[in-house]
């Protein structure tokens, strides 16, 4: 039976070769390539939002461009338009496929679950396509509020924190399809977010060992980068955690979802733990 495959990347980071990589020269040029990586994935989310020359170039404070210059921006945002629609066109076959009572079979599934992150990265991930204009680019913009302004939006939750803090009531979850992994079975959940604060759906993916039962222990873990986790090839905490628990008998809860955060709520029980990397 076709299956999903542990990535290429990640058996060899797992190899002695990867040790040329794990020394402080390396850990030093990664960290002065952030400022970089920031700039373009700000211009690519700019290129989300809007793919007109002049309006790109105001949003990221920078002169519009004329002649040769302008027409290649323009290619630029014309080929980035077209990446996102290749993926929301796959999304759109993943959902048809997932969240149904009458799932195609396995292979097809396994198809599209690599379709989506191929196209996802494709699309999402910061490329070279904007890389020039990094140089001329804010890494952030910001935009902070004064005391004030916080204070008055926050005024209800500092009068009673608990309104913020306190725990969700457990939510209606639909889970997908299974899809089979190396050694795993796993699926998504969703449910609509109970916080008042943030209004969308939670999503989390789960891994359990091929031969899985309710009374499994489990564990929820949640790195931070919201979204952009499940829909990327290679997600090193899948690997090294999700994909290495679950065969060894411990259903993972991976939160890839901001606001799924909250999901702890609905697994309650001695054997669950909260994990935030």
């Amino acid at each position: 039976m076709t299956h999903l495959q542990t990535p290429r990347i990640h058996r060899f980071l797992r190899s002695p070769f990867a040790t040329v990589f794990d020394n402080r020269l390396f850990r030093k040029a990664k960290l002065r390539s952030l400022p970089t990586e920031f700039a373009v994935a700000r211009a690519r989310a700019t290129a989300d939002r809007t793919d007109d020359v002049p309006e790109f170039c105001r949003q990221l404070d920078l002169p519009t461009p004329n002649g040769w210059r302008r027409r290649h921006l323009r290619r630029k945002l014309d080929a980035h338009a077209q990446r996102r629609i290749a993926y929301e066109r796959t999304q759109e076959a993943w959902d048809a496929a997932f969240w149904t009572e009458s799932p195609p079979p396995m292979d097809r599934r396994v198809t599209l679950e690599n379709q989506r992150r191929e196209r996802s990265e494709s699309y999402r991930k910061p490329t070279l396509a904007f890389g020039r204009l990094a140089r001329n680019v804010a890494p952030v913009q910001f935009d902070v509020p004064s005391p004030e302004d916080v204070f008055d939006e926050w005024a209800s939750e500092l009068e009673e924190p608990s309104s913020l803090y306190g725990a969700p009531q457990p939510a209606a979850v639909e889970s997908s399809a299974m899809m089979a992994g190396p050694g795993t079975r796993e699926y998504i959940v969703r449910f609509q977010s109970p916080s008042e604060h943030v209004d969308e759906t939670a999503y989390a993916r789960v891994y359990e060992p091929v031969a899985a039962d309710e009374t499994l222990p489990t564990l929820v873990f949640h790195s931070g980068l919201g979204m952009m986790n499940d829909s990327l090839s290679y997600w090193p905490e899948e690997e090294y955690i999700g994909r290495y628990l679950a065969p060894r008998g411990i259903r993972v809860i991976h939160i890839f979802s901001c606001s799924a955060a909250l999901c702890y709520g609905m697994m309650p029980g001695p054997d669950t733990e909260l994990v935030s990397g």
